[in-house]
């Protein structure tokens, strides 16, 4: 499965997130605060966000797993990668 089919964009208000389309955390929804460098110069990323829905079935232990950590670090990979190629066919 490629990393496009596990995530749909969500966006409410001006307020945007992601909803993961697969899997075991499949319907949680996810509003993206903000996304930024731990530090100048760093490709550490700080990502602050909260869970607008948690399906059934799903408890909130689950979401502090390396396996939700690791899927959350391939999305927002994923979103910024098409953000700097998006950025780069503007130029």
């Amino acid at each position: 499965m490629q990393i496009k089919e596990m995530y749909l964009p969500w966006a409410v208000d001006g307020k945007w997130g992601i909803e993961i389309a697969e899997g075991k955390y499949k319907d949680t929804v996810i509003q993206i605060e903000n996304i930024e460098f731990k530090e100048k110069n760093s490709e550490e990323l700080l990502v602050d966000y909260h869970m607008i829905n948690i399906p059934e079935g799903v408890i909130e232990s689950d979401y502090k797993t390396n396996e939700f950590f690791e899927l959350m670090q391939l999305i927002i990979s994923d979103i910024i990668a098409e953000a700097i190629q998006l950025h780069k066919e503007e130029k």
